[in-house]
């Protein structure tokens, strides 16, 4: 075999092992630059569970209301997300969402079974030492404005100040700092000592970040797996906070083949080696 088609040959079958790399080691794609992270919530009242894929891909499966997700890693961009009636073909919502560098994102599926639309909320998760972090999120699609009150246990239930005044759906109120304790999240109608909803017992961390989802309907007659109610997750992990205990969503099986892939790239070093030596006799 001549010099030129070695040559050739070799670099025909190196270029195979790289796309089969690449193909099998996705998080090197992005060549250094710090992903996004996004985590989904299921905020539709009487909605059924859907099926969720990012760019096409299936990510979560039977995600049901009240479910906030683990979060994701995203390459910095444009991303299309799709949820679907879980086992079917049937859209519910699909959205195009920006995310930037090392940012971090809620993406929740809001407004009720007739009409379901996305708000994509920016996290800011980074812990505070010696402090707990936590936010407030309205995501009730009947609830009117709420004032909401954080009572810790410290003070003897005595309500404090207002925390967040006037908070209309879907909004977010700041991150504030509390220090670390178990607490009583309250939403009261804004501007009127009525009582929507609380959440007892949640226990806030130094050094970790939080926030409370205001989820459900308020009325008489609502079913009690979609009546009003405030979830409190971390930022850190989306992991429960407080005895509600919102389920995390579990990843649908992954897409990509990953035995086959890696399989691929042990054959094709093997075939490259074996070629390379065979070669190197052929000239003797």
């Amino acid at each position: 075999m001549s010099r030129r088609r070695r040559s050739s040959a070799i670099a025909a079958l190196a270029g195979a092992v790289a796309l089969v790399l690449a193909m099998s080691v996705p998080a090197l794609a992005h060549g250094g630059v710090e992903d996004a992270r996004v985590r989904i919530i299921h905020a539709v009242p009487g909605a059924p569970a859907v099926d969720v894929t990012i760019d096409g891909a299936p990510v979560l499966a039977d995600v049901a209301f009240r479910t906030v997700s683990e979060y994701y890693a995203l390459g910095p961009g444009s991303h299309d997300i799709e949820l679907r009636e879980a086992g079917t073909e049937t859209v519910v919502l699909a959205a195009t969402i920006e995310v930037g560098e090392g940012k971090a994102y809620t993406v929740a599926a809001i407004g009720t079974p007739g009409d379901i639309k996305p708000a994509v909320f920016e996290d800011d998760p980074e812990p505070i030492a010696g402090s707990a972090r936590l936010r407030f999120i309205h995501l009730s699609p009947n609830a009117p404005a709420v004032d909401v009150v954080v009572v810790s246990a410290a003070d003897g239930g005595v309500a404090p100040a207002t925390w967040v005044a006037g908070l209309a759906y879907p909004g977010t109120g700041p991150y504030d700092e509390f220090p670390e304790g178990t607490y009583e999240i309250r939403a009261l109608a804004a501007g009127t000592p009525d009582v929507a909803g609380t959440a007892d017992g949640v226990v806030l961390a130094a050094g970790s970040t939080y926030t409370a989802f205001a989820l459900g309907l308020t009325g008489d007659g609502v079913a009690p797996d979609q009546a009003f109610g405030i979830d409190v997750v971390t930022d850190e992990s989306s992991g429960p906070a407080t005895s509600t205990e919102p389920v995390a969503a579990v990843p649908a099986e992954d897409g990509t083949p990953l035995l086959p892939l890696a399989a691929g790239v042990v054959a094709a070093v093997v075939a490259l080696v074996v070629l390379r030596r065979r070669l190197v006799r052929s000239d003797r």
